[in-house]
């Protein structure tokens, strides 16, 4: 597979200006032992904020969002745990830090469509794959993960970045996959990758290990009909996950036990009125697992 690198000058914009309603977004986190949520601060500088990420450090967060209600495309922002230093850092969607936060892979539209990486600041953007899609980097740094398709097959490629090549790890016709959506997810070991995948009408979890030489789907989760999934965040080591339920009116959290590959029990988190009010989504877990960060929209 050819690898572009076209580094392009950037020019990243410390915003001030507030053009969206403050409460459409809110930055949010719930601790997991005392299944406490809590609103750290609003975006206002951003309408439709999604793919929220923390760095691993939990000093940094990432998401995509317009800066306008009717704006077409997203743009990448960064800023501190608190808010503060709000940076929009140009075009893209779906940020993934690097394990040291020095780095961010994302995804981008046309017209210059593909997986991108540049540094925490916006500066040296460069093309992995002006076909893929949905890119996360692996929690032990080591590896980038995104989906293509090509020729009507669903792909998932891994880029091995110490020996910069690329393996095709999925890509069998016969696993029933006609497209992967969004965001790859990581197992917490690096040794795994989830996702959702389109079959037969239906959106489903998945999930297939890099340790085979031809990894098959491990397991699958499908919601109930008339629902779909958003994405989904490994909280350890393949035995617990959150789920992000999506139907016509709203989105919201759930929490799914695995064991033995196979999903065995979904739950709701139950949030407080505060927050069972707004659409939840875009959950991103501290290093630990034992804190969940969100969005909130209202």
């Amino acid at each position: 597979m050819k690898v572009l690198s076209l580094p392009i000058a950037v020019t990243f914009i410390v915003c001030t200006a507030c053009p969206v309603n403050a409460d459409d977004n809110w930055v949010c986190s719930l601790d997991r032992k005392s299944q406490t949520a809590q609103k750290l601060f609003a975006v206002s500088q951003v309408a439709k904020a999604q793919w929220l990420k923390v760095s691993q450090d939990g000093q940094m967060f990432a998401f995509s969002g317009t800066n306008t209600a009717n704006e077409r495309g997203s743009r990448i922002w960064t800023c501190k745990a608190d808010g503060s230093n709000m940076r929009d850092l140009g075009r893209g969607t779906m940020p993934s830090w690097s394990p040291r936060g020095r780095r961010i892979v994302f995804s981008r539209e046309a017209p210059e469509s593909g997986v991108w990486i540049m540094r925490a600041d916006g500066g040296e953007q460069q093309i992995l794959d002006n076909h893929g899609w949905g890119a996360s980097w692996s929690p032990d740094g080591t590896k980038i993960a995104w989906h293509r398709t090509v020729a009507g097959a669903a792909e998932i490629v891994i880029h091995r970045i110490a020996e910069d090549d690329f393996d095709v790890v999925f890509g069998d016709r016969s696993s029933g996959v006609s497209q992967v959506l969004r965001q790859i997810s990581w197992f917490r070991n690096s040794q795994g990758v989830t996702f959702v995948a389109q079959e037969k009408n239906r959106e489903s979890i998945c999930s297939v290990r890099l340790t085979d030489h031809t990894p098959p789907i491990v397991w699958r989760y499908q919601p109930q009909p008339g629902t779909g999934v958003w994405g989904a965040e490994w909280l350890d080591d393949q035995t617990m996950m959150i789920l992000q339920h999506i139907n016509a009116r709203e989105r919201q959290l759930f929490t799914v036990t695995v064991k033995a590959d196979s999903a065995t029990a979904v739950e709701p988190i139950r949030l407080s009125e505060e927050f069972g009010r707004r659409s939840n989504e875009s959950v991103s877990a501290s290093s630990d697992g034992a804190k969940l960060f969100f969005l909130s929209r209202d």
